[in-house]
């Protein structure tokens, strides 16, 4: 996610403060601790552990995001403040986060989010895309993946958002935006509404 280069230190920052601000009309809120809590029980655990760690981290305006890692593969799952039970459960193969940056309309209440989803290459190597979630107080779901590597990856996933002010419906299988890379394919098949 695009940081302010006015704002020193903002990521380090938000990832251990609760909410802070990434420029107008964005917040970010961590994904990882300190900035959400560990689940009673869970052990230290690497990413090759294949021991189940859940994190419950505070979205913006009452949404809720439990965040369970299961050796190499991770959910974050998304409650809207006015639900009881959750609305979207995001899927990545290697890891999500370390923050949410929320999109937020003049009166307060967020309408999109984007957050970066990892996997890992048959090379061995990382690779992320930009997941872009459309909200409303009772609904979300993956919109649009943008590749992380591609070029602007951070603007156009900022565009994606900022279009989805005025409400918009939720496609059955994210749209890429950018190149159609594997991993802009594979993570949109993970998080096509089922």
């Amino acid at each position: 996610m695009r940081v302010p280069s006015a704002v020193p230190g903002l990521v380090a920052a938000c990832l251990v403060l609760p909410i802070c601000s990434a420029s107008a009309g964005a917040v970010l809120t961590p994904l990882n601790p300190p900035g959400c809590k560990s689940a009673p029980g869970n052990a230290a655990a690497t990413r090759e552990d294949h021991s189940e760690v859940i994190y419950y981290c505070a979205g913006v305006n009452g949404w809720r995001i439990r965040k369970t890692a299961f050796g190499t593969y991770v959910h974050a799952v998304f409650t809207p403040p006015s639900a009881n039970k959750p609305a979207l459960t995001l899927s990545a193969p290697y890891d999500i986060g370390p923050r949410i940056e929320w999109h937020m309309s003049g009166q307060g209440t967020p309408f999109a989010a984007v957050v970066r989803l990892h996997t890992r290459l048959e090379s061995g190597k990382t690779a992320s895309a930009l997941a872009v979630l459309a909200l409303s107080s009772r609904s979300a779901c993956v919109a649009a993946i943008v590749d992380g590597a591609a070029a602007d990856a951070n603007g156009q996933a900022h565009k994606a958002a900022s279009g989805l002010a005025n409400g918009a419906a939720c496609p059955s299988i994210p749209t890429i935006i950018g190149p159609q890379t594997e991993v802009a394919r594979e993570l949109s098949d993970r998080n096509k509404v089922n």
